[in-house]
């Protein structure tokens, strides 16, 4: 017989908080499985003495970004504030 939760969310055993978990997690849609998984991942991550010694590593990225890269490859037209010609009948 599985032993249930108390009011205060606190298992009255170990294998009790898993079955409850099991049992509730099975009932979910899939969507909010993935958002339950996201969410345990996070938390693992978030408690874990260190980096190193996390379950789920994040990725960092391998370099910063340098600014003016793409500098005179995006321009704006000079009428870009104009009305368009297919709007005239409706001003």
């Amino acid at each position: 017989m599985v032993q249930r939760i108390d009011n205060n969310h606190k298992p009255q055993n170990i294998d009790a908080l898993d079955t409850e978990l099991f049992r509730a997690i099975t009932i979910m849609p899939k969507e909010i499985k993935v958002a339950v998984l996201d969410y345990a991942e996070y938390l693992i991550n978030k408690h874990s003495q260190s980096n190193s010694h996390a379950i789920v590593q994040t990725q960092t990225p391998s370099k910063k970004r340098q600014a003016g890269l793409l500098k005179g490859k995006i321009w704006m037209a000079d009428d870009f504030d104009a009305p368009l010609e297919d709007m005239k009948d409706y001003m």
